[in-house]
């Protein structure tokens, strides 16, 4: 035991080491959305259970989620819960749940028989390589590590005999992402390749009698998510979007297998996503690389075939490869795509045959693996900070990204939001042109464009804008809900009343479009429709500021002081916005209760502070 939390205590020290420069980085790319919408409705977290929760939501448009991923969402929920807008809290929270899981690679290789060096070494390369840098960077991806853990516990209980538990954990690994769905052939290999028998038909039967209860489960999501959540619409009905023969498919996948294979060697410009178009020229060549691969591959798995925990390592990396046969047909405007974190599981295997080659070499050649090692660990961990740096910018980021995958268009609108916030809208539209030039959700570009507008004044642009995008989604709610905005300020309440409503029934969650309503009542005269509207705000989102706020105002002026001091008490045990707090705290001491103007005024400068550095 002394030994093992002795590893996990240089795993921790050297991911800290590997990502303390990193852990104050911004929320860039999908964590916006994540974290200011979804993460808020924690209300109504069951139903993200429910194979179709958006109709259970009630949320339609561009802001309905097709994919099934629960734990996806309730993992970084929990987060939220703890850390609201403090993105180190995050990142902390994804660095522990990171080393975490290189613990469990070292854990379960001890459990195999591997020397303690090899189980150590296998779980430091795999938490200070840059490839897996995703995982505590992105704030999103807090689910892939957790995902890692169930795995690698579900292989655990399947080698002890075990049947329901192994299940069960594959089962919550697939609701974390979905190339969770492949373990059971890694627990085939395992099994397989730990089988005492010589014989491979008796290893072959004798892991298939294991093991079969997960391929049983596999069979049952299969099923499942062809009819529900996205695996037929999200892959397979865009396969026939391309238009290629199989020689440029297998040399553009070849390409992009390369390109991922190269980067756990030369550790540089890694990114999110790597695509391309399908190629037309160099299929040869590629073709020629794609049979160098597979022989290279069969001569390792010749050369260790009686290693067995280097043969693992090589087998479960090998086949955790081809998932992305399938899984590169994602988005066909893009072209063929690959995505580092599709690998977090199988990468295991390559950390495992490389630490393995480590420790042979230092049974013969001791000063030579101990300066491969200090090299390779050195390069890791600074490459990875660099590459920490470059995530703590979004412009940065997206501009980098940008450069080395051309083809992936998506990068163009993040980048564009990205200039929008910072109030530089002449490049914003430059980004959100290129969408519109070619073909990619083009209601992005015209919804956010009209955001522009609308800050600048610009409300016939504004509404000429919106419109193209309900011609393109009558139920995208943001467009919906800007529709009002623009007849609220220039006068007509009604017409606002009507599409602000329209917005709230097609996304119910989103606490602004109550505080328009709000508004709108207000300015329609019926104030107790106007408090009705931001109670149901603060009930979906208890202590939501904007409606804590314009429900203040209205009990002031009301004088219903018991309500005045309720909702400041409200603000202050949930708000994170100083001035807000420093508010609260101005009627808190006005109503005489000085203690807890006291606390709003501490937590306000204490949050104004950790905001300067």
């Amino acid at each position: 035991m002394k030994q093992h939390l002795k590893s996990l205590f240089f795993i921790f020290m050297l991911g800290f080491l590997t990502f303390s420069n990193g852990l104050s980085n911004p929320f860039l790319i999908d964590d916006h959305a994540f974290f200011e919408e979804k993460l808020k409705n924690i209300k109504y977290l069951p139903l993200h259970f429910l194979p179709d929760k958006n109709r259970a939501l009630r949320i339609e448009g561009e802001s309905a989620d097709p994919l099934y991923r629960p734990l996806a969402t309730i993992v970084p929920m929990i987060s939220y819960l703890t850390f609201k807008n403090n993105v180190t809290g995050h990142h902390v929270t994804n660095l522990v749940l990171f080393c975490l899981a290189g613990w469990g690679i070292y854990l379960f290789l001890m459990y195999l028989g591997a020397p303690y060096l090899w189980s150590f070494l296998a779980a430091v390369l795999y938490v200070i390589h840059p490839i897996n840098g995703v995982a505590v960077n992105y704030i999103t991806a807090s689910c892939f590590s957790v995902q890692v853990l169930l795995m690698l516990a579900a292989l655990y209980f399947l080698c002890q005999r075990k049947i329901i538990i192994p299940c069960v954990l594959y089962l919550l690994s697939t609701w974390c992402h979905e190339t969770a769905m492949f373990l059971p052939a890694y627990a085939f290999i395992l099994l397989a390749v730990f089988s005492d028998k010589k014989d491979m038909t008796i290893r072959v039967k004798e892991a298939w009698n294991k093991v079969w209860p997960l391929f049983a489960v596999l069979g049952v999501l299969f099923i499942f998510r062809m009819f529900y959540a996205s695996l037929d619409e999200s892959i397979l009905k865009k396969i026939s979007q391309y238009h290629m023969t199989f020689p440029q498919y297998a040399a553009t996948w070849t390409m992009l297998v390369a390109w991922y294979l190269s980067k756990l060697f030369w550790f540089q410009n890694i990114v999110l996503i790597m695509a391309h178009q399908p190629l037309t020229e160099g299929v040869g060549f590629w073709l020629f690389i794609l049979v160098l691969l597979v022989a290279l591959a069969g001569y390792l798995i010749w050369i260790v075939r009686r290693e067995k925990i280097m043969l693992l390592g090589l087998l479960w990396f090998i086949f955790g490869l081809f998932p992305s046969v399938l899984a590169c047909f994602f988005q066909p405007i893009h072209g063929m795509m690959i995505e580092p974190h599709w690998f977090l599981f199988p990468v295991i295997g390559f950390f495992i045959f490389v630490a393995g080659i480590i420790v042979k070499l230092m049974e013969h050649k001791k000063v030579l693996a101990h300066a491969a090692l200090i090299v390779i660990v050195f390069f890791s961990v600074y490459f990875s900070r660099w590459h920490n740096y470059v995530w703590g910018d979004e412009v940065r980021y997206c501009t980098f990204w940008l450069k080395q995958s051309p083809s992936f268009v998506a990068v163009n609108a993040y980048i564009a939001k990205a200039y929008e916030y910072r109030k530089e809208y002449d490049l914003a539209r430059h980004h959100y042109n290129v969408i519109l030039d070619r073909g990619y959700k083009s209601y992005i570009a015209y919804t956010n464009m009209a955001l522009m507008d609308m800050q600048e004044g610009k409300w016939e642009s504004a509404k000429n804008n919106l419109l193209k995008v309900l011609e393109i989604d009558p139920k995208a709610s943001v467009a919906v809900n800007n529709m009002g905005v623009i007849y609220f300020n220039e006068g007509d309440y009604k017409t606002a009343l009507e599409y602000f409503i329209r917005a709230r029934d097609l996304d119910r969650f989103t606490i602004l479009r109550y505080v328009d309503i709000s508004k709108t009542y207000l300015k329609l005269g019926d104030q107790q429709k106007a408090i009705e509207a931001l109670e149901q705000a603060l009930d979906i989102v208890p202590g939501e500021e904007h409606a804590a706020v314009d429900l203040i105002q209205i009990y002031i002026e009301n004088k219903d002081k018991e309500n005045v001091i309720k909702l400041a008490r409200l603000l202050l045990k949930h708000s994170q916005n100083p001035y807000s707090l420093k508010n609260a705290g101005i009627l808190l001491q006005g109503y005489g209760l000085n203690d807890e103007a006291r606390k709003a005024s501490i937590k306000a400068q204490r949050i104004f502070n950790s905001n300067k550095q």
